[in-house]
Formats: C-alpha cells, structure tokens, sequence
C-alpha cells in the first residue's frame, strides 16, 4: 500500500490539486495515483490499486502550498511537505462572497466542452504544454478531477471516485459527460454551505465548497488554454474570468518550491505584455508563446 501525500494547490494541473509520491510515503487504506501535469516530470510509474484493482499511472511532481496573500506556515509544511495548512485556504471562502466561483467555474468547463468538441482520434497523441503529457493523458486526467470533485459535491467520501482510467473509444462524448456532471454538482442548491471531501487536498478532513471550486476553477482555465495550443484553435474568456483568474494564479508558491525534482509548475515564465490569459499561463510556468517557447 502507498501512501499518496498531495498538495493543496499545484494548478494545473500544472493544476493545484495534484497527487504525487514522496520519499516519506507510507501505508495507507488506499493507493490513489494519478499522473500530474508538471513543466518537468520524473519517471514514471504504475502501482495497482489494491481496492479497486485498477492499475494507475503516475509521474512524480512537486507539492505546492496556497494563500491568499496571506504568510505561509512554514514550520507545519516541514512536519508534511505536501500538506499546507488549511486554515490558509479559508481566505477563498472570502473570494466566494466577491465573485460568483460556479459561474465562472461553469465558464471555464463550457468552453473546455468546445475546445475538446473539435479534437480528432489523431490528434490525442499530440503533445500538449502540460509537460510530457500527450493530450490523450490530459484528457484523461481533466476527466478524472471532474468525476473527483463531482462527488466531492455530491457528498462522496471515496477517494476512487478521482482515480483517473483510460480513455474510452469516444473521448468526446465521455469529456462531455463527466463535464455536465461537473458542473450540475457545482450548481446544486446551497453549494457553498457544504463542505468537500477533498483527498487530493487533505485526507484528513474536509474542507469548504469554495476551496474546491476555486481549486477547479483555475484548473480548467488553465487546461482550456493547454487544450487549445494543443488544437491550434483560439480560447477567449471574458474579462472578469480573467481578471479572477490571475488573483487566484497568483496564489501559487514560486521560488525554490517550483525547483524541485517532482515539483508540479517549472518556474514562473517571465511576462510581459500580452493578456491576462498569457499572465495567468505563465504564472504557472507555461510560455505563453509555446510551442514556439516551451
């Protein structure tokens, strides 16, 4: 048995909310793995799932802390590199009552539906700015963290239910489907009085439905963007998903965490004009010019 030890914020895919391995793993009740998207990748490696009996691909990455402008607790991260401390992440519950996170999560969901929508079985091999992974491997991972929070929504506690698979013989279809149950959970009545169970955040407890939907949220503007560049097709967003978008990018821990040999973002791209699409891109080490510059 392993013992996945994640992150609460490595966006992207490069997201935040990421599972890796660590050389303190130890026993657990499960083996959760799922591939993360990282700037640089480490090997890779399959493990089985001994509840499920699903073999699961994984690569190593890096963990990633997340605030709100707020001091990071560094002497809780050195007890576990992969947790941070939750009560930084409550500063998003404040961010709930500014914005409205499931619409312009729903946003950033339907125009990854679009994008997705042109793909051909040919293109699936293509490689994509999500470090190593083809977009094939994208795909399935951005499957998996719909079903994943989907049943967080829903009141799941199953850390299977994030477990990412192959893709079917109709990737469309099965994008499409595990996106509309994304974003119905999302939409449910009362959403940010609930609280998600979030393994991939913290095993140990479960957090506020706004650390989830912001989690998720950028994680699919970001994705979006991966699978347009992959495509060649354009990707807009209107101006308050972004201006969003860049606060809650920017949240992500640079500096010597993004270093590391499993770390899930490869440093902050430097930027300068352009977009606040391009910003928030290259805020989580992405160029926003690849593949010209990757």
């Amino acid at each position: 048995m392993i013992r996945v030890l994640s992150a609460p914020m490595a966006v992207a895919s490069a997201a935040w909310v990421r599972i890796g391995l660590s050389s303190r793993t130890l026993s657990t009740e499960y083996a959760h793995i799922e591939m993360p998207c990282s700037a640089r990748i480490g090997s890779s490696i399959a493990i089985r799932d001994s509840t499920s009996g699903c073999s699961i691909a994984a690569r190593s990455r890096r963990s990633a802390s997340m605030s709100l402008r707020i001091p990071i607790d560094r002497s809780y991260a050195q007890i576990d590199h992969k947790h941070m401390p939750t009560n930084e992440l409550h500063a998003y519950d404040r961010l709930a009552t500014q914005v409205d996170l499931v619409a312009l999560d729903a946003q950033a969901v339907r125009t990854s539906i679009d994008l997705v929508s042109h793909l051909t079985h040919a293109d699936l091999a293509a490689p994509t700015p999500c470090g190593e992974w083809t977009l094939r491997e994208l795909l399935s991972h951005m499957i998996a963290q719909h079903n994943g929070f989907a049943s967080a929504a829903e009141g799941g506690t199953d850390p299977r239910a994030w477990a990412q698979r192959p893709l079917s013989d109709h990737p469309i279809e099965e994008y499409r489907a595990s996106a509309e149950r994304l974003m119905a959970a999302f939409a449910a009545e009362n959403i940010l009085e609930k609280r998600f169970a979030l393994p991939e955040i913290n095993p140990a407890a479960t957090l506020t439905a706004a650390i989830g939907i912001c989690a998720h949220f950028i994680d699919y503007v970001v994705h979006s963007w991966d699978v347009a560049k992959t495509l060649g097709r354009p990707v807009e967003f209107e101006a308050e998903l972004l201006k969003v978008g860049v606060t809650v990018a920017q949240t992500v821990p640079s500096g010597a965490a993004r270093l590391s040999p499993d770390a899930a973002f490869g440093p902050e791209v430097t930027w300068s004009g352009g977009s606040d699409l391009d910003h928030i891109v290259a805020l989580l080490g992405r160029s926003p010019h690849w593949p010209d510059e990757g």
